[in-house]
């Protein structure tokens, strides 16, 4: 319990830097009642529930709009951030790995993300914002997996987690029926009791693998989607190959769908991927024909061999001339 309860002490020191609050204690969570400080217009309520050691619930109802910077909780473990948008609006901007990035959801829209405590400080934007956010402790729950009969089932999930959910990414999912009618029930529960509790423990269980299964499914889908694209690919010959667009038309899918899947699958857009075997075709041309730079240009869809030369050069370090005087097979 010490990851959740030094996140409980952490939370309640931000917000009464950023709001005037009332805190009452429930028997197993904390609800606050906030009023915007800076955003003065902003009120709403703010409450915590503690599950165990493994997970922790935060349901949110902002009225209002804020803008604010905040810091990152103190948890030195790998951890799963869940955050469904019931209403409103939700900004934030992070750096991860040393870059800055701004993410934006909406409601329906589902984010996940894998943090190791990477990150000290983040900005957030809200616009009338009801969520529910989970933080799933991984190494508490593997941990308590691994204790079953059949550890080898636990370790098969581990990995899948730590494959699909990489360090530091955020993946957006939309909500579906499902996840809409769990997470009214989770929302109307009311915790009067043991027994009240275990049903919302359960309901709160439920949600998070209904989210990590559709992403499960949707990572799968998008490496079938980049699988089909590099075998269409392998059917043509370089000078013939399809532009990103006739692509989408023959594999019925729009443009998003296409760069989205194959980035995800493959760690590389599928337009480097596209120019990557254009050039190593060129530089095979260079070693084993005597085809002029232009017509090798033109065999690889370039119109413009100075265009060509310095795409070559950015991939082998010289210019296409050059690296036939150095490498030239005379095949003659």
């Amino acid at each position: 319990m010490k990851n959740i309860k030094k996140t409980n002490e952490f939370y309640e020191e931000q917000l009464s830097k950023l709001f005037k609050i009332e805190k009452i204690e429930k028997g197993f969570s904390q609800k606050y009642y906030i009023k915007g400080i800076k955003s003065k217009n902003m009120t709403g309520t703010f409450e915590r529930y503690r599950l165990d050691n493994e997970y922790e619930l935060s349901i949110f109802k902002l009225d209002g709009k804020m803008k604010e910077t905040l810091n990152n909780p103190p948890i030195s473990t790998n951890f799963v951030e869940i955050m469904y948008c019931l209403n409103g609006k939700y900004t934030f901007t992070s750096n991860f790995v040393k870059e800055k990035k701004t993410y934006s959801f909406k409601k329906g829209d589902i984010i996940i993300h894998r943090a190791v405590n990477g990150i000290k400080k983040y900005e957030i934007e809200t616009e009338d914002l009801y969520m529910i956010s989970i933080d799933v402790y991984l190494d508490e729950m593997i941990s308590n997996f691994s204790k079953m009969k059949n550890r080898k089932k636990a370790d098969e999930w581990k990995e899948k987690i730590l494959n699909i959910l990489k360090r530091d990414e955020v993946y957006f999912i939309k909500t579906n029926e499902e996840i809409e009618n769990i997470s009214r029930e989770i929302e109307n529960i009311s915790i009067n009791g043991i027994n009240e509790y275990l049903s919302f423990k359960s309901k709160v269980f439920q949600f998070i693998i209904l989210i990590l299964n559709l992403q499960f499914n949707s990572i799968e889908t998008e490496e079938i989607i980049s699988e089909n694209a590099k075998k269409i690919l392998e059917k043509y010959q370089i000078s013939e190959l399809p532009n990103i667009k006739d692509l989408c038309k023959i594999m019925k899918i729009s443009r998003y769908q296409l760069q989205r899947a194959f980035k995800n699958a493959e760690g590389v857009e599928i337009v480097k991927y596209l120019r990557k075997k254009k050039m190593e075709y060129a530089k095979t041309m260079l070693l084993t024909t005597t085809k002029s730079i232009l017509e090798i240009s033109n065999e690889v869809g370039y119109d413009n061999p100075s265009k060509f030369s310095e795409t070559f050069k950015n991939y082998f370090g010289m210019l296409p001339n050059k690296y036939r005087k150095m490498h030239y097979i005379d095949l003659l």
